[in-house]
């Protein structure tokens, strides 16, 4: 399988912090780019551990939704939001282009019940998820009922 793994990995050498987050900025950017073009051997994308954000995260799904060539997004411990989470569940539900995406983790992101609100609602709307993995989130009974419902309805 294709792997995009798109930042570096921060021990790689001696190189100055600065320049490091240059790079990562652009290997960013670049696949954003790719996404958007639908680029085929961009079969699964991988941010976990890597402080993106909510601002970031919602740059990623405003990305997926032109694209359905994308299977897997790993989420895990990016500093997601109950905000991220709407995002992710907007593009998992895009309208514009068939989302394919069959596995996403979102595990140690602190999405709250809101989140699961949000994933649940994804849950009930997209034909094509699979796997989803959302531990230590801290969704509590509220965020689990929101997921259960959600599976209920999953066609």
């Amino acid at each position: 399988a294709n792997k995009c793994r798109v930042l570096l990995s921060h021990d790689v050498d001696s190189t100055p912090c600065h320049a490091k987050m240059g790079a990562q900025l652009s290997a960013f950017n670049k696949t954003l780019k790719d996404l958007e073009k639908n680029d085929p051997a961009l079969t699964e994308l991988d941010f976990s551990n890597h402080q993106l954000g909510d601002a970031r995260v919602r740059k990623v799904c405003e990305s997926l939704r032109t694209n359905n060539t994308l299977l897997r997004l790993n989420l895990t411990n990016v500093n997601m939001t109950s905000e991220g989470a709407r995002h992710v569940s907007d593009a998992l539900c895009n309208i514009v282009m068939t989302c394919n995406i069959h596995t996403v983790i979102l595990d140690h992101n602190p999405i709250g019940p809101e989140g699961g609100k949000y994933i649940g609602h994804a849950l009930a709307n997209n034909e094509s998820l699979l796997t989803l993995k959302v531990n230590n989130c801290g969704m509590g009974d509220e965020g689990g009922i929101a997921i259960a419902r959600g599976l209920a309805k999953n066609r």
